[in-house]
């Protein structure tokens, strides 16, 4: 009899300080958790279910995604951010009069792509780009004062490669810059 009122004693006294704990408004708040390829976890804790805003703004302070959750006292949710541009976006959660706020620093995955150039013969150069996946390669080529002389564009999957012969062109030096979808990868000088 001692052993189970002990028990029950315990027993309620563990759920007492449970119950307080649980309403405690320092358990409350937002919390976003950096994942892989621009998801993000965020997680909401609140202390009693209520209809809240949840918004997100770039740094301009310009509202890019906006969503009104009812009778939620907390959740999990994904937010994706692939194919935004790179930003610190500030993630708002309204509720009543109280608004909490994370930021996310979002930057795209750059493909990376590596260019290899040599002189063959003279006048003729090989310029060769690794990549992976499908991608659009431009070479723009320039003379030694920088006009723009030629540009060559292709989409490609997998590497690309290709000579380019300026024999026709009088010019002591060539610049070539070499973009994909991203933007410059690289400039050489020859």
């Amino acid at each position: 009899m001692k052993t189970k009122s002990l028990l029950l004693t315990a027993l309620m006294a563990v759920s007492s300080f449970l119950a307080v704990a649980s309403d405690d408004p320092s358990n409350t708040g937002l919390f976003v958790i950096s994942g892989k390829s621009g998801v993000y976890k965020l997680i909401y804790e609140g202390e009693k279910p209520s209809a809240m805003v949840l918004t997100i703004l770039n740094s301009s302070g310009k509202v890019v995604y906006s969503e009104s959750v009812r009778g939620l006292k907390g959740f999990i949710r994904p937010v994706n951010f692939k194919g935004m541009a790179a930003d610190t976006y500030t993630i708002q959660l309204k509720q009543d009069n109280k608004v909490l706020s994370a930021s996310v620093n979002y930057a795209p995955e750059q493909k990376s792509s590596k260019v290899a150039s040599k002189e063959v013969e003279a006048r003729k150069f090989a310029v060769m780009v690794s990549n992976v996946g499908t991608e659009t390669i431009e070479v723009r080529i320039f003379d030694e004062n920088l006009n723009l002389i030629k540009t060559y564009q292709e989409t490609v999957s997998g590497s690309f490669g290709r000579i380019f012969n300026l024999s026709e062109i009088k010019s002591k030096k060539f610049t070539f810059e070499v973009y994909n979808s991203s933007g410059l990868i690289d400039t050489l000088t020859f």
